[in-house]
Parts: C-alpha cells; structure tokens; sequence
C-alpha cells in the first residue's frame, strides 16, 4: 500500500458554509427586497434596497430608481429616480445607462441642473455612509491578529479505513478559549464521517497561543481547518492549483454574488492557492456590499479580529448584527460569545444572551449549549431557568463532540435543578476529560467540589 499521507490547512475565515453549498443561499437583502417588490409591499422593498444600495450594490441602486420613477412605495420623483440611475451607471453598464438617459430627456433644463445636484450629494452621502463599515485591507503579513498553534496532535488514520484504502476530506470548525484550547468543534463536511471520531480526539489536545484584543485575552469564537487523509499525496493535484486559483479569480470578480462568496471561501481554506487574506477580504465585502449575509458575516469577523485588514471591532460588530439581522445562525451565535466577553457587562450580555436565544432556536447546537450554561449558572434570578437548560443539554448533549464542554454543561444544569448526584458524576466525567487532554483544572475541581457541597454553581 502505498505511504499514508495526511495534511491540515490552517485558516480563519470563520466560514458559515462548506464549498458544495453555496448555491443554496439566497442574496439575503436583494432577494427579500425583490420578493417584497413583487408582493407590492413597496415601503418594506424600499427599505431593503436602501440598505444595500448605500453600500454599493448597483442592482439596488437600480431598482431604486425604479421605484421613484413609477412612484411605487413613494412619490413619483424623477429627480430622485436619476440620481439613483445615475450612481447605478457609474461603470456603464448598458441597461443601467440607459434607464439614467432616459429619465434625464425627460427633465427640463432646470431640473437638470436640480438632478445632477442631487446626484452628487447623493454619492457624497453613500460614501460617507459606506465609509464608515469599510474595511482597511492589510496582506497577512502586516496584520496584527494571528492564531499560532503551540501543541498539535496528528489525527491517525482509522485502522478500518486505511485497510480499505479510503481517502477524505473533512472541513472542521472549531473555537480556542481564553487558555488556548481548542473547544466546540464540529464536522461541517466530509466526505465519510467515519474519521470524525480521529479528528475530534486530535482536536481535543490542540493548543494555541491566546489571542489578545487590547491586550486581553479573548475566545476566538470560530476558526475553521481542512483536514486530508490520503495515500501518496494531496487529493488536490499540484499541476491543477495554478488553474483552480484563476479559475477562482474570474468567479470573484463576476457579477454573482454567491460565486464571489465562494472564491473567497475556497481560497481560504486551501492555502495551497497562495491567495493572500486582503484578496479574499475584498471578495467577501463585494459580497456583502450585495446583501449577501454570509459574506458580511465573513467581514465582520475579519474585522472584528483584524485578519486581513486593519482590525475594528466597531465596524465588525456592525457587519456581524446585519447577518445576525438576516437570520444568519452562526453570527448571531458569533455576536453572542463575543458579546458575552465584553465590558460593558450588563447591557452587552443582554444582547448576548438574546443572540443565542436565537441561535438555539434555530438549533444551532454550540448556540444551545452556552445558553445552557448561561440560564443554569448566571447570578441573576430573573435569567437563570434551569428546566430549560437542562432540556437544551439533554438535547445536543449525544452528538456534542466537545465531551469536557457537555459534561460541564450537563453537571451545572442538574445543580441548578437541585439533582447535586447526577451532577457531581457529570462533573466528575468532566474532570476526568480534563485530565486526560491536560487542560487547566482549578475551576474544574472547584465546580466539582461546590457541587459536592450541593451548592450550585453561578458566575
């Protein structure tokens, strides 16, 4: 047989998605519009396509000309309607144009000068407005923010599927806590998930270096790997990178929104491309330029951290709560966590907590589980509600791959419903994965030990 090979792909683009499912996602804001427009509900469309429109997306922009041209949702006002034409044809395409021509022939002589007036105020307005969310591309090496692992684990090659001479790839995501460990990881695809399980026991004894944002410790909420178990070599040919890169190149700089997505999110995760992180960073804003939720999910978190451009936690914050807005599971869990770690503690976990209260209703599983954490240990009585997170532990609980994370989670839900005995033999199954991955034990033991006390657990 020939020599077992495997190779991981380190990257942070904290994707929502895997590579054969971005067709699936509608343009978010543009699609909504769009329906809302067909319904006729005017003012609801208009909204929409304001939103995108002050950020760039020239379909919007369009279509709001549209609608002051035929006083759909508003009052005729072909002033208004030319300026829109007017920044929706800013790079001539041909429709677009046409429609400002148009609309143009039918002003008088005044009110020519009148929307040409408008028009640039109008585009002094949006690039102001746009300014204040845009990132500041950096190359990877002149960016501050990094996760650099300090212990790594390699994953065995499953007996039975070496024997059987299987091949995979796996996309696994995953978070680093505060002391550099790697916590809540999951599968979001493979190709066969029965090399899950060597995965996870790998993943369990990764270490990082904490990641810092003005100089204190913070969780990175989600950090994705490609992992390939092969015999002889990469699954990907060496011949075909240079092609697949350009291929990627032509997507990204297409008018289709899901496709630049997905050069962006490709090029993160095969690093094999050499596509640096400010390119992929420009793909993923010229998509959520367009309304499309997850790429401004992508941003923000690039923003937030710092990679690939110059980090700004404001301006994330702002790109992550639009995708969150738009029903994106992964950024409102994304807003939740980091919220959660935030100084500003009572207003910020508020917001947190309803976050993940949305997550989880969207069965988003790590979501379910920290708001398991948070309704059986907060201190305050008006949050807490033990029934309820029980039933959420007990949900995920089987299938959660992070065995230290459920048995913890578990152990403070059945203190918090006064089951103290079941409690201390989940702890107990939590000290024990603790041990046996070498991860920081005094707050284990001393969970254990409250719990022993029945006294519960709060924070």
């Amino acid at each position: 047989m020939n020599r077992k090979h495997f190779n991981v792909s380190m990257y942070l683009i904290f994707a929502l998605l895997f590579a054969s499912a971005f067709t699936n996602f509608a343009h978010a804001d543009f699609a909504t519009a769009m329906q809302s427009y067909n319904e006729k509900h005017y003012a609801e469309a208009m909204a929409e396509f304001k939103r995108s429109a002050v950020l760039g997306h020239k379909p919007s922009q369009y279509n709001l000309g549209i609608m002051y041209l035929h006083g759909e949702g508003t009052e005729k006002n072909l002033i208004e309607a030319f300026a829109w034409f007017a920044i929706a044809a800013a790079d001539n395409e041909a429709a677009r144009a046409s429609a400002r021509d148009h609309v143009m022939s039918l002003l008088d002589e005044k009110n020519k000068d009148i929307a040409i007036d408008r028009m640039q105020s109008l585009f002094t307005e949006m690039k102001t407005e746009a300014a204040k969310i845009e990132p500041v591309m950096l190359s990877r090496e002149k960016c501050t923010y990094s996760l650099k692992q300090v212990k790594f684990i390699l994953p065995e090659y499953p007996r039975t599927m070496e024997v059987n001479g299987q091949q995979n790839i796996a996309d696994v995501e995953f978070g680093v806590d505060k002391h550099g460990a790697a916590r809540d990881f999951s599968v979001i695809y493979t190709t066969n998930h029965q090399f899950d399980k060597s995965i996870f026991s790998a993943l369990r004894k990764w270490r990082f270096a904490p990641v810092t944002i003005d100089g204190r410790p913070v969780e990175v909420v989600s950090a994705r790997i490609r992992m390939t178990f092969t015999f002889g070599g990469d699954l990907i040919e060496p011949e075909k990178i240079k092609q697949y890169a350009n291929d990627l190149r032509r997507d990204a700089e297409s008018n289709d929104l899901g496709k630049m997505f997905g050069a962006a999110y490709i090029a993160d995760l095969v690093r094999e491309l050499n596509i640096d992180k400010q390119d992929t960073n420009t793909w993923y804003y010229k998509a959520a330029q367009g309304g499309f939720a997850p790429a401004e999910y992508q941003i923000g978190k690039s923003l937030f951290l710092g990679d690939g451009c110059v980090q700004d936690t404001h301006k994330g914050l702002q790109w992550l709560t639009m995708a969150a807005e738009e029903r994106s599971l992964d950024a409102q869990y994304f807003l939740g966590v980091s919220l959660l770690g935030s100084d500003k503690i009572s207003e910020e976990r508020t917001k947190a907590i309803e976050w993940l209260k949305k997550a989880a209703s969207g069965h988003n599983e790590k979501a379910m589980m920290r708001l398991a954490w948070i309704l059986a240990t907060d201190k305050d009585e008006k949050v807490r509600d033990p029934a309820r997170a029980l039933a959420l532990v007990k949900e995920v609980y089987q299938s959660y791959a992070d065995i230290l994370r459920s048995n913890e989670t578990l152990a403070a839900a059945q203190a918090a419903n006064g089951m103290f005995e079941e409690a201390v033999k989940s702890q107990t199954a939590a000290l024990k994965e603790a041990k046996s991955i070498s991860y920081p034990l005094d707050e284990v033991k001393s969970r254990l030990a409250a719990y022993q006390n029945e006294q519960l657990w709060l924070e």
